[in-house]
């Protein structure tokens, strides 16, 4: 027998309906789940930009490059499926407006990558390739890791019925959470690391686990989320993201707070 389709999941997954009923007017939590669902993607558009203004201002990014690229293929693929749903049920308002705003995300990101491939393709792609570190063997690594991810993603969607990608948006935030001070200390480097930035990230992962009555996902989604286990999931990336700050305050040497006649970022 053969097993689920992606399109059967988008059509039968009870967590489409669940993911309408905590955005519809109707809901008496309604009020609380748009806030923070809009605090929360507030955070991650802040985490994004903070990286972009280093790219302009420091010529150095904030995130590893694998990092991006599931970000890439992460939110393109929200970005196309949210669009879906939108058409599939009438032109929901939640599924229209995030549809697009993802897209904003695949912005940022784009930079990133050339950044990497730009500025700091010796420290990005050292012992990857044979031969001569062009940019196009830099290019072609960095979509096959987006294609990489993106069928991954897909494959996932399905085996952990995630339609609305409530679970995944709760995965990327665990993972800048882990990867961010990893990058920062195996680089070594100020640029592109941020105090800033630290504390939002260690503020997102706070927001990302809050009980029910003050997250997004506990309160969207309580018999999903509203489990010991997420809850240690949270206080295992809130350690992580403590770790963040505690790097860039205490271990990294202070930054500059010009380069090139630009302000960094604090």
């Amino acid at each position: 027998m053969q097993g689920t389709t992606l399109m059967q999941t988008l059509q039968n997954s009870d967590m489409v309906q669940q993911y309408m009923w905590g955005f519809s007017p109707d809901n008496p939590g309604f009020v609380g789940i748009l806030v923070a669902a809009l605090i929360a993607f507030l955070i991650g558009y802040v985490e994004q930009f903070l990286s972009i203004i280093m790219i302009k201002k420091e010529k150095h990014g904030s995130f590893p490059m694998p990092l991006n690229t599931f970000y890439l293929a992460h939110d393109f693929l929200t970005g196309v499926i949210f669009l879906i749903l939108g058409f599939m049920n009438s032109f929901f308002y939640i599924f229209m407006v995030l549809g697009i705003g993802m897209f904003i995300w695949n912005f940022t990101e784009i930079i990133d990558m050339y950044d990497y491939v730009k500025n700091n393709r010796e420290e990005t792609f050292r012992g990857m390739f044979f031969g001569e570190l062009t940019a196009k063997k830099c290019i072609l690594e960095i979509i096959a890791e987006t294609l990489a991810f993106a069928v991954f993603i897909l494959l996932m969607i399905v085996l952990m019925d995630d339609p609305v990608f409530l679970k995944w948006f709760m995965i990327t935030n665990i993972l800048i959470a882990v990867c961010t001070g990893y990058y920062w200390t195996k680089n070594k480097v100020v640029w592109g690391t941020s105090k800033l930035l630290a504390i939002v990230i260690l503020i997102g992962t706070i927001n990302t686990f809050l009980p029910v009555g003050l997250g997004w996902w506990s309160s969207i989604c309580p018999t999903t989320f509203d489990t010991p286990l997420f809850y240690l999931m949270g206080a295992v990336s809130t350690c992580f993201a403590i770790k963040n700050v505690y790097i860039v305050f205490k271990k990294l040497p202070e930054k500059p707070k010009m380069r090139d006649g630009k302000k960094t970022i604090w």
